[in-house]
């Protein structure tokens, strides 16, 4: 059982991370050499 402590905390704390990770919005344009690709986007 005191293995088991340290473990679930590592979980709850992974779960915060990715939580809080899902927050932030990206956008942006995907281009090449010869300009911006139709029909994609970020």
């Amino acid at each position: 059982m005191k293995n088991l402590k340290p473990i679930l905390a590592s979980i709850m704390m992974l779960i915060c991370f990715v939580s809080f990770a899902q927050e932030r919005t990206i956008s942006g344009v995907v281009s090449e050499d010869s300009g911006a690709l139709p029909g994609v986007s970020v």
